[in-house]
């Protein structure tokens, strides 16, 4: 089996909101919950791994998140949940608990990475599609900073066409993002209709090439590019996670090339709910 540096585990397909990019196309109607003993049996093959993700959905609608984390301290450097910031209630949703969040810090998590489109309500929402989810998500990440729970902003160029991004990257200074994470709309989910209608614009990739250059020597947060966004801004620095071997994992157990290679025709032939190991399931991937 070829050594693996990342994997990316979606544990659940469900999230209180419905965001118009989704790559899992995601919801709250959505049960989908990935087994904590297939999880398990999958990291025996595995270890030792660079970095482990835990994604969704939001991870923190899987009621067995923080065994997640545990499993995963025991085979990868670093451990990072990748949040919406806001969780399901019975007359909606709010922002996360603080216990849930200092559970999930106990349980040995690294970094958690809130998912931020704007630094507006207005232009938040309309992503997410879901009213109030601005202030849900803002109110998670003042949990964050006053726990001392590291975190990032994953941001995606889809208001102003990503205009915005120079704006979304100062508000994520002030909340006290320790990284803040350009990344490009994936072609899958919800996202392959809003991929044929509209693309990042020119300013855009001006902006993340100015955000490139200034981030040099400066104090947090750590910007961090896509290969995709530096690829498509021309950007040719190369960083040490262009080599790493990755791959992403499903609620249902399939694994593909890359987590934004969630393409039917990019998975393997099983998954691990059909009993198939981790190590199968590379060698299916790689022979594909």
């Amino acid at each position: 089996m070829e050594k693996l540096d990342t994997l990316c585990v979606e544990i659940t397909t469900r999230c209180p909101l419905r965001c118009i990019h989704c790559s899992a196309t995601a919801s709250p109607d959505r049960h989908d919950f990935m087994e904590l003993a297939a999880f398990t049996r999958c990291l025996v093959d595995l270890r030792p791994l660079s970095e482990l993700y835990i994604s969704g959905g939001e991870p923190f609608e899987h009621p067995d998140l923080c065994r997640f984390v545990g499993e995963a301290k025991r085979c990868a450097g670093k451990v990072v949940v990748y949040s919406s910031g806001a969780t399901i209630r019975a007359d909606g949703f709010s922002s996360l608990g603080m216990e849930a969040l200092a559970a999930a810090a106990c349980s040995g998590v690294d970094r958690i990475d809130v998912s931020l489109y704007a630094a507006s309500e207005e232009q938040h929402d309309r992503i997410t599609q879901c009213t109030g989810s601005f202030r849900a998500t803002v109110e998670s990440l003042r949990k964050l900073r006053v726990l001392g729970i590291p975190f990032g902003i994953h941001y995606v160029p889809i208001a102003e066409g990503g205009a915005n991004v120079l704006t979304v990257a100062n508000f994520a200074r002030s909340m006290g993002a320790a990284r803040f994470h350009v990344l490009a709309i994936a072609p899958q989910g919800r996202a392959g209709r809003l991929l044929r209608e509209t693309a990042p614009s020119t300013a855009f990739y001006d902006r993340v090439r100015s955000l490139s250059a200034a981030a040099h020597g400066s104090a947090a947060p750590r910007v961090v590019l896509s290969s995709c966004v530096r690829r498509a801004a021309g950007i040719r620095e190369p960083t040490r996670r262009d080599d790493w071997k990755v791959a992403m994992l499903d609620a249902s157990g399939f694994l593909y090339p890359a987590e934004g290679k969630r393409r039917l025709e990019l998975r393997t032939a099983r998954s691990l709910t059909d009993g198939a190991t981790i190590s199968e399931l590379l060698t299916e991937l790689a022979v594909n």
